[in-house]
């Protein structure tokens, strides 16, 4: 009788022990889970915004050009006015300087973006896995308890 008894408490103890193992598991899984997906949500946001702010750079890149050519053609400012020219010119230059950065960033972000979805949909499985586990060991503990 004892040594049912011990065996009983050893059974239950260890089912136990399983249990919340598995449960600290499957909640630090899920953390990770929800980081990554945090991540790869980030990642895009970034994306879509520096895309943006690319689009209008293009729009500001065109209309300052636009503008340049139009003052000159019509004869509003001077060919020798040097002054003018460095202030446009200059613009142009910065806008295209933020231009390609913005582009090079688009480009990285969109290349890491695969590897990301995948770190993301491992954690998810992950997860999941941990998850199956849990439950199972959960109905193990409740029968090994009955």
């Amino acid at each position: 009788l004892n040594e049912n008894l011990n065996a009983s408490i050893e059974e239950k103890t260890s089912a136990w022990q399983n249990h919340s193992k598995a449960q600290e598991d499957m909640q630090l899984s899920e953390i990770a889970m929800n980081e990554m997906r945090q991540n790869l949500e980030k990642v895009q946001e970034n994306i879509r915004k520096d895309t943006e702010d690319l689009k209008k750079l293009n729009q500001d890149y065109d209309f300052f050009k636009e503008q340049l050519h139009s003052q000159a053609f019509h004869g509003k400012q001077d060919e020798n006015d040097t002054d003018f020219h460095q202030m446009f010119n200059s613009t142009l230059t910065a806008i295209q300087e933020r231009k390609e950065s913005l582009a090079s960033k688009i480009k990285a972000g969109k290349s890491h973006l695969p590897q990301i979805k995948m770190q993301s949909f491992k954690k998810d499985t992950d997860f999941q896995d941990k998850e199956q586990t849990f439950l199972m060991l959960e109905k193990t503990l409740q029968k090994v308890n009955e």
